[in-house]
């Protein structure tokens, strides 16, 4: 497998925290649509730090393929939501020999992201097939935070307020490159986390609306992001 080096120039998208999403300035400003987007991820480096919750709400066996395959069938309806694609499609990971591990720079504060991507300025070609777009996710940790109680702070006449406290919730963390696949070259690149709060127990729809989430997070901040016609009231 090659190893490259890629710096690319940050074009920061506004936000109170730290920007860890980034489009390419070549792509800045461009409102782009196309037919259908590939999403290839990279099962090897999916991790899940609550397998028994797959296994309660999405169905026995490998937590990954399980998730692989509940993740394939809510991504491929939720890109036309959030994106101009009319479609969307998952593949297999290109074999390791046909990438090379190209690093981003996220900034001082948020660190870098290695992301396995074909050859620049070269079509890849997957099957048979060479797409037109392609959503790389080479890293995906999934896990879920148990949140924290709030202190109950007692008023007069026997009122109460609750202060403070964070909702149980399921994350996932998750590194991508939006890949310009007639060009060979990165569109949007970065890393991003989607929180997912849920009550009491998580369902098979806190999965589902993490999933969506992801996708929303990384299309609603490319050039494929969807715009949203006001309709009044």
């Amino acid at each position: 497998m090659h190893k490259l080096k890629l710096f690319l120039i940050p074009v920061w998208i506004a936000s109170c925290a730290p920007a860890t999403q980034f489009v390419v300035p070549e792509y800045i400003g461009k409102k782009l649509k196309a037919e259908k987007l590939i999403l290839c991820v990279n099962r090897d480096r999916i991790i899940i730090n609550n397998p028994d919750d797959i296994a309660d709400d999405l169905g026995s066996g490998s937590d990954v393929e399980v998730f692989y395959g509940f993740f394939d069938t809510t991504v491929a309806r939720a890109v036309p939501i959030f994106s101009n694609f009319k479609s969307a499609e998952l593949k297999p990971y290109p074999e390791k020999d046909r990438m090379q591990t190209s690093t981003f720079a996220l900034g001082s504060k948020a660190g870098q992201i290695n992301v396995h991507l074909p050859p620049q300025d070269k079509p890849l070609d997957l099957g048979g097939v060479t797409p037109t777009f392609i959503l790389f996710i080479d890293l995906m940790q999934i896990r879920r935070d148990a949140g924290s109680p709030g202190m109950m702070f007692m008023g007069p006449k026997g009122s109460s307020t609750m202060s403070g406290g964070r909702a149980a919730s399921l994350i996932a963390n998750v590194n991508y490159v939006l890949w310009d696949n007639r060009a060979g070259k990165v569109m949007a690149y970065g890393k991003t986390e989607v929180s997912t709060a849920f009550f009491l127990a998580m369902t098979r729809g806190t999965w589902k609306s993490n999933a969506e989430d992801i996708i929303r997070s990384i299309l609603q901040k490319s050039p494929f992001q969807k715009e949203i016609t006001a309709t009044g009231y």
